[in-house]
């Protein structure tokens, strides 16, 4: 399953969180308001902590404000450690991190290595890109693939199918529904 986009960040978005990562049995893609939660609420950021502790994967997909947001540094200074925060962030809560900005990182608790996503572009800065990325993401979850895995494949296809949508369309004018209708020629 995929949490966070569009549901908010106080109220019921908050409750639905909560509920999910206290009961939810299957692995999970955090991303959007449901980070931004967890960056604001102590309960929430203990309830992500323990949420890989009974065999399931869980994933955070934030760009780099959500990041610093989640890792309580300035965003100048996690860009500067882009390489080493995101680990240090997914040793601390028992997942996979996937820190989104011109070249995306990817660190996971159970992995020496990180991983340097290099496709993509400027033009995937539009609305509703980083949503495409945790819903694929939340689909490669499901084939058996281990969290790093489905993350370093997931950032990878995003950015191709960006990289397609913006020789089709330019980067300037690209939407996310552009990367999505693209992805189906990455898959091909």
């Amino acid at each position: 399953a995929v949490i966070g986009p569009g549901i908010g960040t106080y109220g019921k978005g908050a409750e639905l969180l909560k509920t999910v990562l206290s009961r939810y049995d299957k692995n999970l893609v955090v991303d959007a308001d449901g980070l931004n939660l967890i960056a604001s609420d102590k309960e929430l950021r203990n309830l992500a902590g323990y949420f890989s502790r009974n065999g399931r994967k869980l994933i955070l997909t934030a760009h780099l404000a959500e990041f610093a947001r989640l890792f309580g540094r300035d965003i100048n200074e996690c860009k500067r450690n882009i390489l080493f925060y995101p680990k240090e962030l997914a040793n601390e809560l028992h997942c996979t991190v996937v820190c989104k900005d011109a070249r995306s990182v990817v660190s996971d608790s159970n992995e020496k290595k990180i991983y340097i996503n290099v496709s993509g572009n400027d033009g995937m800065a539009t609305a509703g890109s980083g949503d495409v990325l945790s819903g694929v993401l939340g689909a490669l979850m499901g084939t058996g693939l281990g969290s790093f895995e489905c993350a370093c494949v997931g950032a990878y296809l995003h950015g191709a199918a960006g990289d397609l949508a913006a020789s089709r369309h330019g980067k300037l004018s690209m939407v996310a529904s552009d990367i999505v209708e693209e992805l189906d020629n990455i898959l091909i």
